[in-house]
């Protein structure tokens, strides 16, 4: 929600918008298949709250970064386990790439497509590769055109996006702390 026309309310902070001023809220649609066409279910979590500001010269930005990964994990304990002969997906952006949201995804029962933000270690069949890589050596399951407005610093162009995955394979996440390797999907 954007407040700029809104001067003198306090509280706010940046939103998605390099210029905007407001809350943001996170919602989890649940969204059922039928035949391949989405049916939106509901809201099965909403939480609003109010991004800080960042500050590059500082650990303000880590701290930022944790508050909204946080936001994920509200969604998931709100949301709960998947019950029994259901398969549930959850889909993140970059916030959500934090090792905690995602081994307890595993706990959960969910399956997950991330948006990653940090190109981790992973080991697959006893192999550690950086994860960006990998995935791209993937073949394409899907692929999407679409066009990208244009902004103040770029032109609109047509982009092919490769959707890759394999369910298949477990990947392993190798945490750069103490080496100890985590397992997710």
């Amino acid at each position: 929600m954007l407040y700029n026309s809104h001067k003198w309310t306090t509280g706010l902070g940046p939103t998605g918008d390099a210029y905007g001023n407001g809350m943001i809220f996170h919602s989890c649609l649940a969204v059922k298949f039928e035949e391949n066409q989405p049916k939106v279910i509901g809201l099965s979590a909403q939480e609003a709250w109010v991004r800080e500001e960042e500050d590059e010269k500082t650990d303000k930005k880590k701290d930022v970064e944790a508050s909204e990964a946080k936001v994920w994990q509200k969604m998931l304990e709100r949301t709960g386990p998947v019950p029994e002969g259901c398969n549930w997906i959850t889909v993140g952006d970059r916030a959500s790439d934090i090792f905690s949201f995602v081994e307890n995804l595993k706990k959960l029962g969910y399956g997950c497509v991330l948006r990653t933000k940090h190109n981790r270690k992973i080991i697959v069949n006893g192999s550690e590769y950086d994860l960006k890589q990998y995935m791209r050596n993937l073949s394409a399951v899907a692929k999407k055109q679409r066009t990208a407005r244009s902004t103040q610093e770029h032109f609109s162009c047509e982009q092919t996006l490769n959707i890759r995955g394999d369910s298949d394979t477990a990947l392993t996440v190798k945490r750069h702390e103490s080496n100890n390797a985590r397992s997710s999907r």
